[in-house]
């Protein structure tokens, strides 16, 4: 899911560049807003998501929302990484409501206050 910079046509080249060709049939964007595109796509019973990666806008009204939509379709063991998991309280509350088996952050040397944060589902 990505919602890219309206005028920044240049970024829009950008997206899915990482994914191998091996695997790009498999790959699909969805273009739009995780708050509405993700509730649709978890409808869809596409499963069980065994690793969940937010890295997007570090916004706690976007950030709350999306952990809480996906947390109840991670697979057991599943994961959750939250990129930039500093920089709102989104992460803390979460872990903090939730109570999870394992979870922690991991600080990035060359960028001191930059958090990853992994929850982990047993």
């Amino acid at each position: 899911i990505d919602l890219p910079p309206i005028a920044d046509r240049e970024s829009r080249k950008q997206i899915g560049t990482l994914v191998p060709p091996e695997y790009k049939q498999r790959w699909c964007l969805h273009q739009g807003s995780s708050r509405r595109v993700l509730p649709i796509l978890l409808a869809r019973s596409i499963g069980k998501v065994n690793i969940f990666l937010h890295d997007s806008a570090q916004i706690y009204r976007v950030q709350m929302p999306e952990f809480q939509t996906v947390w109840p379709h991670i697979s057991s063991p599943g994961a959750m990484i939250v990129n930039n998991a500093g920089t709102t309280t989104a992460f803390a509350e979460f872990v903090k409501e939730r109570n999870p088996h394992s979870w922690f952050a991991i600080e990035q040397r060359e960028k001191t206050g930059d958090l990853t944060g992994v929850v982990l589902k047993m």
